[in-house]
């Protein structure tokens, strides 16, 4: 087994008074780290243990760097710190922002930079968006009722329009007799009988 090695911390940790609470509730080790993942740009929490100043193997810094990386208070310190690094770099972007809306080489570079400065001073892009909305909860009795009323109002025939939904179907009660296939119903009718009954 390799021996442990002892590492001195390598990264440049904000002074407190430049610090958020998050960030002051670490020890110096743990806020080295947070500025050492954050200073990295990438996941290697490795490589950000031994920059804040870990001992121990390469085994046993991956083990602690997962750690310190799973922890909710340097989660917590990390989001803070981001977020104050954010800030400063507003600075930076609007005058990176500007120089590009004044000096880019092609139109559409500058365009998109006047755009972007336009977006984040209030004068944002109007853009116009048109909801229909159908009432689909109509019934099939209302909208016969309805095109019959037109129809009456245009005095059309309804029963041209609708067909048979123009008016209820009527039930007809009427009495029936049973018939068999050996009846002389289903018998061919022949000729002088088709004169019969003409």
């Amino acid at each position: 087994m390799p021996p442990a090695i002892t590492r001195e911390i390598v990264v440049a940790v904000p002074d407190e008074d430049h610090l958020g609470p998050k960030m002051l509730a670490l020890n110096l080790r743990q806020r080295a780290f947070v500025t050492a993942c954050l200073d990295l740009g990438r996941v290697d929490n490795k490589r950000a243990a031994a920059m804040a100043g870990f001992s121990g193997n390469d085994n046993t810094l991956a083990v602690t760097g997962h750690r310190l990386a799973h922890t909710l208070a340097i989660q917590e310190a990390m989001h803070e710190e981001a977020g104050r690094r954010l800030n400063s770099a507003k600075v930076m972007a609007v005058s990176e922002l500007i120089h590009l809306a004044q000096t880019a080489s092609q139109d559409k570079d500058r365009l998109k930079a006047i755009s972007m400065i336009l977006n984040r001073t209030g004068m944002h892009e109007t853009s116009e968006h048109k909801v229909v909305t159908r009432d689909e909860s109509k019934t099939e009795e209302a909208m016969i009722e309805r095109i019959q009323k037109l129809a009456g109002e245009l005095g059309l025939d309804a029963t041209k329009l609708l067909g048979n939904r123009a008016a209820p179907v009527e039930t007809i009660d009427a009495e029936f007799t049973e018939v068999s296939a050996d009846d002389d119903l289903f018998a061919p009718i022949t000729e002088g009988e088709a004169h019969d009954q003409s």
